[in-house]
């Protein structure tokens, strides 16, 4: 049910927000030197335009040869700069290092820095993609699963076997719900929902989130479409050597949905288990 449950409130975000998606969207490209030499250029011709068609299109005269001219002046100077593209940005970049704007600079060489990257096709030895990605999944698995790694339990509030399961863990409410949809970074998981879906939708959907985490919590069960994550490997020096597994850093791709779950079990847990100081969230 649980699964049925989740599919269904997954399906339902997509489809609300099928209106939303633009298809074919054509993304504007900056053209270097518009606000300098093309805008006001282009003004001029806009006004020639305008000022020509309110007064009834005429075939000839000097409002047609003003929209022309005016209309020529752009498509040669738009022209020019496209064909020096690179010298105006390198123009700006030095006049940024000169003025001793270093924020300036540093924006402008990021937004013209290529950031197109071909991975290596060698890791440790091996150029076959499942030998590959068996690697990283052994690496990870010793780190993530290593005995270590694992505290036991210390505290006595744990251990009291007199202590309620309510004074050790609460039912999440909307408050932390809300709380941890503000709080969680916005990504977007392996079912394609974004944390915008939950962040900018309706109170009720908050409130249907709330009871299907606590039907969860209550069951002790997460469904594997919620719990299933892929982990990417990210570079953690492009500058070293990119052939040497340890190089990277395991990403975990999860769903929105159990982010909001963890973030909640902390919020509900933080004082008992971590005992941190976290006041206590009012219930709705």
């Amino acid at each position: 049910m649980l699964d049925e449950y989740l599919q269904r409130l997954t399906d339902a975000i997509h489809a609300s927000s099928v209106p939303y998606n633009i298809k074919n969207k054509l993304t504007k490209k900056c053209v270097p030197g518009w606000n300098s030499t093309l805008k006001p250029l282009f003004d001029r011709a806009h006004k020639a335009f305008i000022n020509w068609k309110c007064n009834g299109k005429p075939l000839h005269g000097c409002l047609l040869d003003e929209m022309r001219v005016s209309r020529g002046d752009f498509k040669r100077a738009l022209k020019d700069c496209r064909i020096s593209e690179e010298n105006i940005r390198n123009e700006k970049i030095m006049q940024s290092l000169g003025n001793k704007n270093m924020k300036q600079f540093w924006s402008t060489v990021s937004s013209v820095r290529e950031d197109n990257f071909d991975p290596p096709t060698l890791i440790s030895g091996e150029t076959n993609h499942n030998k590959i990605s068996d690697k990283f999944s052994n690496m990870y698995q010793e780190i993530f699963n290593d005995a270590k790694c694992q505290i036991e339990n210390s505290n006595p509030k744990l251990q009291d076997p007199n202590l309620r399961l309510g004074q050790a863990l609460y039912n999440f409410n909307n408050r932390s719900i809300y709380l941890s949809i503000n709080n969680v970074k916005p990504t977007v998981g392996p079912d394609f929902i974004h944390l915008y879906h939950l962040k900018y939708g309706p109170d009720i959907l908050h409130r249907i989130i709330c009871k299907f985490f606590n039907t969860c919590l209550l069951h002790g069960y997460l469904p594997p479409q919620m719990s299933n994550s892929t982990i990417v490997p990210l570079i953690k020096n492009k500058f070293g050597n990119l052939h040497d597994i340890n190089n990277y850093r395991p990403i975990f791709n999860s769903s929105t949905f159990l982010k909001i779950f963890e973030y909640c079990v902390f919020l509900m847990t933080a004082n008992t288990v971590l005992e941190k100081a976290i006041p206590q969230i009012p219930s709705t």
